[in-house]
C-alpha cells in the first residue's frame, strides 16, 4: 500500500513546499515556511501514517506552525473545561455523600450531566439540605 500512496504524497509535499511560482522552500519568509510544513503534514496525515510524516517534516517546524498552535490552545482549553467540570462533580458528590449520605445511581448519574454552573448551585445550595428531600427538590427544581 505504501508504495503506491507514498510517491504521491512525496511529490504532494515537494509541491506544496515549492510554492506557486516554483520557488524553494529556503525563498519563503520563516513563519510562511513553517506553515506550509504544517499544511503538508496535514495533507499528509489524510494518506500517510504518522512516521512517514514525521520522515519527511521536522517535528519542531510543525509545532511552530499557527494551525498546530491553533489545535493545541483548542485542545488546551477542552482539557482544562473536562477537568474542571471532573473537580465539581467530584466535589459536589463527596460533599453530598457527607451532608446526606449515600445517594442513587440514578442520582449521581444526573449529577454527572449537570452543567458546571449547576453543579456549582448545587455545590452552594447543599450547605443547607438537611436530608435526602432536600436534594430531591433541588433536582426537581433545577433540572
Amino acid at each position: 500500500m505504501y508504495l503506491l500512496i507514498e510517491p504521491y504524497a512525496w511529490r504532494l509535499a515537494c509541491t506544496v513546499l515549492r510554492g506557486r511560482r516554483g520557488s524553494n522552500p529556503s525563498d519563503l519568509p520563516d513563519r510562511q515556511q513553517t506553515n506550509v510544513a504544517a499544511a503538508t503534514s496535514i495533507l499528509a496525515g489524510l494518506v500517510l501514517e504518522k512516521d512517514i510524516i514525521r520522515g519527511i517534516l521536522r517535528e519542531e517546524i510543525m509545532q511552530e506552525s499557527v494551525i498546530y498552535q491553533d489545535i493545541k490552545a483548542q485542545g488546551k482549553a477542552e482539557g482544562k473545561a473536562e477537568g474542571i467540570k471532573e473537580g465539581e462533580i467530584s466535589l459536589v458528590l463527596r460533599l453530598l455523600k457527607k451532608r446526606i449520605g449515600e445517594i442513587s445511581a440514578e442520582d449521581e448519574s444526573q449529577i454527572i450531566n449537570l452543567s458546571v454552573e449547576q453543579l456549582e448551585a448545587l455545590g452552594e445550595a447543599l450547605l443547607d439540605f438537611s436530608s435526602g428531600d432536600d436534594f430531591t427538590a433541588w433536582l426537581n427544581q433545577n433540572i
